[in-house]
């Protein structure tokens, strides 16, 4: 009896003692687990920290580079705003065909650098991921007019045709981004300009679709230029190049499509949609309103540049209007006081009191007084977020340096009317 006791007592001890060795075991490996959860932990918070801060470099890098390329576009669109106004200034004049031919080359070399300018820094700003749609109702006809004004010129002065086709169904007014679209038109525009030494471009724009409150526009800007090859994309190749790398961003954003079809020595055709949206505000948006003459309407020039001031006010002088001049914002509202202005051509960055701030000042000033004076900011930058920093600041809308009597023009027609 004390014999089988003994074993049942040595069989329970060597059970216990295993299942003791076993937990002992899983306790170990309990243990080594828990170390490698704590620094798998470590390493994880330790990586997330190195994300975040690379992400603040990334950020702080990209906040560095846009100031950059804003300085660098406003320092160097201010020079080529008194080269190139000046330069369309004098082609009013009545000067020998020499002089005109140089003038030209001065005028066209200016652009071509104010266009590089520009690419640069949409494509900076599209890389970075700034670039926002700004949807707002906007004038399509007198956009689109003010579009083929221009272009005309253009190919007038090349000696090649330009003949254009819009479709009535088009709504006079319309909601979308119209600096972009108008961005895109003069990218296609350009690059068929550029390699058409003969001949004519045309330009289409058609109602492609309706449905409820959304339209689809489809453009075309056809022209017989030297064309390529199906097979040939060269870096001279009429269908590359930064402006039309840009382009298809923009019209990415748009919720459009673009494709083209060339063909060798006949010929490029670019096709791009766009989606808008319908302003219902007004039923009769198809009529324009009869426009009033301008009569006896005054201008405020407020610009710190000496040169700039010159040019605009000249420009101005041609589209005969009268106009006043202030070389501070202190001046701008010093003249207020005494005198009655109809539009305000506002330079944004100046010494002292900025545009901004000059503006806020203004529509402070016209909470006693009821009136409501148009505000124009003029500026060299263009980056990401200006429009609605002009908005926030009271003005009405932005012209972009350098200035030209067709822009200034454009602006005078949709406030004074």
């Amino acid at each position: 009896m004390d014999k089988t006791n003994n074993r049942k007592s040595q069989n329970r001890f060597i059970i216990n003692k295993d299942k003791y060795e076993e937990l002992s075991s899983l306790y170990k490996e309990l243990l080594t687990v828990k170390e490698k959860l704590k620094t798998n932990c470590r390493e994880l918070h330790k990586a997330r920290q190195e994300v975040k801060n690379a992400k603040m470099e990334t950020e702080n890098a990209n906040k560095a580079k846009s100031q950059f390329l804003a300085n660098l576009s406003h320092e160097i669109k201010t020079p080529l705003n008194g080269i190139i106004g000046a330069t369309e200034l004098l082609e009013l004049m009545n000067i020998g065909k020499d002089e005109r031919t140089y003038i030209e080359i001065i005028e066209n070399s200016s652009k071509h650098l104010l266009d590089i300018v520009n690419n640069i820094l949409d494509i900076s700003k599209i890389e970075a991921g700034n670039i926002d749609l700004s949807i707002k109702v906007f004038n399509f006809k007198n956009m689109i007019d003010f579009f083929v004004r221009e272009v005309s010129l253009a190919c007038e002065k090349k000696n090649i045709g330009f003949t254009y086709c819009i479709d009535s169904l088009i709504p006079y007014k319309i909601a979308g981004d119209e600096l972009k679209l108008r961005q895109v038109l003069i990218n296609l525009f350009n690059n068929s300009l550029k390699f058409t030494q003969s001949g004519k471009i045309s330009f289409k724009v058609k109602l492609l679709s309706q449905v409820s409150e959304k339209i689809v526009l489809k453009f075309t800007i056809k022209d017989t230029g030297i064309g390529i090859k199906n097979e040939s994309y060269s870096k001279n190749s009429p269908c590359k190049g930064l402006g039309l790398s840009i382009s298809k961003e923009l019209i990415k954003i748009m919720n459009g499509d673009i494709w083209f079809k060339s063909v060798e020595n006949q010929g490029s055709t670019f096709h791009f949609t766009s989606e808008f949206f319908l302003d219902f505000s007004e039923k009769s948006s198809n009529f324009p309103p009869n426009p009033g003459k301008n009569k006896n309407k005054t201008i405020l020039l407020v610009e710190d540049n000496d040169i700039n001031m010159k040019i605009a006010c000249n420009m101005i002088k041609n589209l005969n209007y009268s106009y006043k001049c202030a070389y501070t914002g202190k001046q701008a509202l010093k003249l207020l006081k005494d005198i009655h202005v109809d539009l305000i051509f506002m330079d944004v960055q100046m010494p002292e009191l900025n545009g901004l701030e000059t503006s806020k000042i203004i529509r402070k000033n016209e909470t006693y007084s009821q009136e409501h004076i148009p505000i124009v900011a003029m500026t060299s930058c263009g980056m990401s977020g200006d429009r609605e920093i002009y908005d926030e600041n009271g003005m009405d809308d932005y012209i972009s340096k350098p200035l030209s009597p067709g822009k200034l023009k454009g602006v005078l027609k949709k406030f004074l009317k």
